[in-house]
């Protein structure tokens, strides 16, 4: 996943939790203000769509939306909001999977796609969390 690993950090963004689904994907990240998260979302989808079309052999937009933001503000949300990211596949494997199964497509198979958070409330909301 080289696209994921040359844009998990850049110019005030860094990319601290992801998983890719069957149609889209579920990212985590930090910046330093809203310029920073435009650009590094910005630059994200460009390395995935060029890497997506040249794998398949076409050309043109991939994503048909904009990015869907959502500011956490407690550890609640954050250790909620990881959880959703880091297990979502579960829901969506298609088949019985066991506790010893691991997302391969995600920050937790490759802790190489992501850096370490920066912000208090996303390096100790596990902690904190209990």
């Amino acid at each position: 996943m080289p696209a994921l690993e040359a844009a998990r950090e850049r110019d005030g963004f860094r990319v601290a939790e992801l998983s890719l689904q069957s149609n889209h994907l579920h990212l985590i990240a930090e910046a330093d203000d809203q310029a920073a998260l435009s650009r590094g979302i910005q630059a994200l989808a460009i390395r995935v769509a060029k890497r997506l079309n040249a794998a398949l052999g076409r050309r043109g937009k991939v994503f048909a939306e904009r990015f869907h933001m959502h500011v956490l503000k407690t550890v609640r949300e954050v250790v909620n909001a990881v959880d959703y990211v880091l297990s979502n596949w579960f829901r969506h494997a298609g088949r019985e999977v066991s506790i010893d199964d691991i997302d391969r497509l995600s920050s937790v198979a490759d802790r190489s796609l992501v850096v370490r958070p920066q912000t208090w409330l996303l390096r100790m909301a596990w902690t904190k969390a209990g």
